[in-house]
């Protein structure tokens, strides 16, 4: 979940009319609140099932595969963590990251 760049196009939906019409009144804030609440309840709901029960225990838990990642990614930054898989590496995921942002940020 990328908060920032879903609080902005919240912004950004709610100022066209469509947007505007399907808030019902609502402001620009209240639109973001909601958002966030659904977001914090989805994430609690899915750690719930998960069992995790505290945020602090998923930190550093390693619970998770990596799929599709160069063992140099894996390495800098899930150390330890399994893959069954290889693909991206550093070059290409930040390429990848400015191709979504041209995207949503054209000049």
């Amino acid at each position: 979940v990328c908060p920032y760049l879903s609080l902005a196009h919240i912004r950004r939906w709610h100022a066209t009319d469509k947007g505007a019409a399907k808030a019902d009144g609502q402001t620009v804030e209240e639109v973001q609140s909601n958002y966030k609440d659904a977001v914090n309840a989805g994430l609690k709901k899915i750690m719930s099932k998960m069992g995790i029960s505290v945020l602090e225990s998923y930190r550093g838990a390693q619970i998770f595969q990596c799929i599709g990642l160069d063992k140099k990614v894996i390495e800098r930054a899930f150390t330890g963590t399994p893959s069954t898989c290889e693909a991206l590496g550093f070059t290409d995921i930040a390429n990848e990251s400015m191709m979504f942002h041209r995207r949503a940020f054209p000049e």
